[in-house]
């Protein structure tokens, strides 16, 4: 007699959830060969879902959701994705990636500058202080050298399932090089 493969959770969650201010993103994959549909929720990390979000996916499809959080009194619980598929409940440990609104002017230990966002391009102004020259770059590495390394995330809300914290197609480095001969450099 040959028995069905029957998927116990054949919806299943990436390792990490990004949050991007008051939203949490989340990517769920659908390992079978029908539509799943279902309910997730938030619970743990000192975060709540501020409604429960409803979901459809269709077969062997992978999608990244948006769900509306608020900041709670943390109950020394880890950060968990509660999916609720074909009347089960799972629980899904999850790290959590925060990624910080940049401000408009901002400070570090030896540098200080404005970044301003508008018409399809990022202006960035910095003053940098660092008296001495590194040399001539040569064959150098641009992160060998006196510079600025900027990274851009152009799909911040795609986790994939494994090895989320990799750089994604969508990830690109920009460098800048005031002292070189050529003052930027793209990698990615």
């Amino acid at each position: 007699e040959k028995l069905p493969i029957r998927l116990e959770q054949s919806v299943s969650a990436g390792e990490i959830a990004r949050r991007i201010g008051d939203s949490l993103f989340i990517m769920l994959h659908n390992d079978s060969d029908i539509v799943q549909s279902g309910t997730a929720g938030i619970t743990g990390g000192g975060l709540t879902a501020l409604k429960p979000l409803k979901f459809s996916l269709a077969p062997k499809a992978k999608q990244s959701f948006e769900i509306p959080v608020k900041e709670i009194a943390p109950n020394g619980k880890q950060l968990e994705l509660m999916l609720h598929v074909n009347k089960n409940l799972f629980r899904i440990p999850l790290q959590l990636a925060v990624n910080e609104i940049v401000p408009h002017n901002f400070k570090m230990k030896n540098a200080e500058g404005k970044i301003e966002f508008g018409n399809g391009k990022i202006k960035v102004q910095m003053n940098v202080k660092d008296s001495t020259a590194d040399g001539a770059s040569g064959k150098r590495n641009p992160w060998e050298n006196d510079c600025v390394e900027l990274f851009f995330d152009l799909a911040p809300e795609i986790l994939p399932q494994t090895h989320a914290q990799a750089y994604t197609p969508q990830t690109f480095r920009l460098f800048i090089t005031p002292r070189g001969t050529e003052k930027l450099h793209v990698m990615g």
